[in-house]
């Protein structure tokens, strides 16, 4: 402390003078002026930095929302992925109850072709036998005449009163023989036509047969049978099955196993709400499997008419 106040002690002594004090306001003016702008220069990178900060915070704020954006377009996205990989797996399914269904075809049909070829076949066995019963007949027929050519040899000896006196007893015996031949071919020609009118009416039955399963080979189109459902689905709705209408319509895919595309099916019949559904019966379940060309007994399966009850209630 001595040693400053000795040496401002000989400051102010040494500089005693007018300029000394100019000198020393000068340094003190200078002094003043550098805190100053070193204050003003501090306020602006001050400035600077808080403006800098409240631009990284709004780039944050945007990069957050888009952040979000991007979090809730991933989460859609990731709902689709599964929703699609299901209907993947039920598609999947669908393919295979269909191969299965077509290999029941295919051996229903090659049975029906083996049976309707073995009916021809028994058939053309009965054709056979009826030409040689007709072949039959008619070497009966030419016996039949031969037979008669000697009853009216028998008739000329009878006539004649001298031959007729001679071989009397012989000719009673020939009598008695001729119409014991007759009685025999005559039971033998009924017997002929009895075995010819069966051969005739099992060939015709065989032949009936063999129409129906060439007929029941021939399948009726799904088209046609779609046309014929659709019109008795028409003339049903109004009576067990309430009418609907698209401006009244339940999301029908909700439904497991009803998806965008068989929903469209079945708002083309008339099928817009889960009350509907809820009434189908078996019968009504058919024709629906018919107009919209569904895979048989799916709806039962899938207990459409169990999950419409459900859907309704929480309506």
């Amino acid at each position: 402390m001595e040693a400053l106040q000795t040496f401002f002690t000989q400051l102010f002594t040494e500089l005693n003078n007018e300029d000394s004090i100019a000198v020393i306001f000068f340094l003190v003016i200078s002094f003043l002026i550098g805190l100053i702008f070193g204050r003003f220069s501090i306020a602006g990178k001050l400035r600077r930095a808080r403006k800098a900060l409240r631009q990284k915070e709004s780039e944050l704020i945007a990069l957050q929302a888009e952040h979000n954006v991007l979090l809730e377009q991933f989460e859609e996205n990731e709902e689709i992925l599964k929703k699609t990989i299901a209907e993947n797996a039920e598609l999947k399914k669908q393919i295979a109850q269909l191969d299965k269904e077509k290999m029941e075809i295919q051996g229903n049909l090659y049975a029906a072709t083996d049976q309707i070829e073995k009916l021809k076949k028994d058939n053309l066995s009965n054709l056979s036998q009826i030409d040689e019963l007709n072949n039959k007949i008619t070497i009966l027929q030419a016996s039949n005449t031969n037979l008669s050519s000697e009853v009216e040899r028998d008739v000329e000896v009878i006539n004649d009163i001298t031959q007729i006196q001679n071989s009397y007893k012989e000719t009673i015996n020939r009598l008695g023989a001729l119409e014991t031949k007759l009685d025999k071919l005559e039971k033998e020609n009924t017997g002929l036509r009895s075995e010819i009118t069966s051969l005739k009416d099992s060939s015709s039955i065989a032949l009936v047969d063999v129409n129906l399963k060439e007929n029941d080979a021939s399948t009726v189109s799904k088209e046609e049978i779609a046309i014929k459902a659709k019109k008795a689905i028409k003339s049903t709705l109004g009576s067990k099955i309430p009418i609907a209408t698209a401006k009244n319509k339940d999301n029908l895919s909700a439904i497991k196993g009803i998806g965008p595309f068989i929903e469209g099916k079945l708002n083309e019949i008339g099928i817009y709400t889960f009350e509907q559904i809820s009434k189908f019966d078996k019968d009504f379940i058919q024709l629906v499997t018919e107009a919209i060309q569904f895979f048989p007994g799916r709806i039962k399966r899938d207990n459409w008419i169990g999950q419409a009850k459900k859907l309704m209630k929480k309506k």
